[in-house]
């Protein structure tokens, strides 16, 4: 993932200013889960842009998700999703699958949680999996 912002306002090169950093100079940090490095792409008093690359291992992370199978208890056995801003929607045999694959490959511990009040026939309307190195 690599973030950036720019600025067009005279002198753009006064973004090096406000973020307390060289615009000739790659800084790295250290952060909790892993380093980010702070560098300027293009610098010029027309056109500053900062970008920031984040190269993290990260040490809990959440994943959130809809159960598909929840859907039954509002009449809507045949629409594909619940909302239609939702990408995908799994049944929380497809989301553990998914979720004990990934565990696996990047050695994380996994729990796997309801979200919302459980129907004790299909569970709750979201799961979620917390993952831990």
């Amino acid at each position: 993932m690599l973030l950036t912002i720019s600025t067009t306002r005279f002198p753009a090169t006064d973004l090096g200013y406000l973020l307390h950093k060289h615009l000739d100079k790659v800084q790295t940090f250290s952060t909790s889960g892993g380093r980010a490095h702070v560098f300027y792409p293009e610098a010029t008093d027309n056109l500053t842009t900062a970008s920031l690359l984040p190269d993290l291992d990260p040490i809990d992370l959440v994943r959130k998700l809809p159960n598909a199978e929840y859907n039954a208890l509002h009449g809507m056995d045949d629409c594909p999703m619940r909302h239609n801003d939702h990408r995908f929607e799994w049944s929380r045999a497809e989301f553990a699958t998914w979720t004990n694959r990934v565990a696996g490959q990047n050695q994380y511990t996994m729990t796997i949680t309801g979200v919302g009040e459980p129907d004790y026939t299909v569970g709750a309307s979201s799961q979620m999996a917390a993952f831990q190195k």
